[in-house]
């Protein structure tokens, strides 16, 4: 319930923010970043067309996380729902998910941008996020493509 209070409440905020740009993306400013088409291919038309995974399908405990103020796409506004229970999992832990269900990981890269304003990130020419010169490089995005295996079949 927490988490669906806190969501309604700052859906509002969102879908004003300039982050999102509603108007812009409905009349067809392309949101692809640049190795998406490429490492992606035909998924990103179920992103396109609105169809999402909304939740975490990786087990992994249940973090709360109280943040008074906004968030990333409003960072201004003010919110009563302030608490949310998030699933925090290390990137070993999505990798051997994948793996453990039988999945061949076709694809893993790391970026070094995202499109996501973080306090500590510098926004590029280009209009994406990257962490100050000087910085500790940490990846701030990752690609994974991954699909059934050819020989499960021939396994059982």
């Amino acid at each position: 319930m927490a988490n669906r209070a806190r969501w309604n409440e700052a859906v509002p905020h969102h879908a004003a923010s300039e982050l999102y740009d509603l108007a812009g993306f409905r009349a067809g400013r392309d949101d692809i970043r640049p190795f998406e088409l490429t490492e992606l291919g035909p998924v990103v038309g179920v992103v396109r067309d609105g169809r999402t995974i909304s939740q975490d399908i990786f087990e992994a405990d249940y973090v709360r996380w109280d943040e008074p103020g906004g968030t990333y796409a409003a960072p201004d506004a003010t919110f009563s729902h302030t608490a949310t229970f998030e699933r925090a999992h290390a990137l070993s832990d999505v990798i051997s998910a994948v793996l453990d269900v039988g999945l061949d990981i076709e694809l893993f890269h790391e970026q070094s941008l995202t499109n996501v304003p973080w306090p500590w990130t510098i926004r590029g020419d280009d209009g994406f996020y990257r962490l100050p010169e000087g910085w500790p490089k940490y990846p701030l995005t990752y690609s994974l493509r991954a699909r059934r295996s050819r020989d499960v079949g021939a396994l059982t």
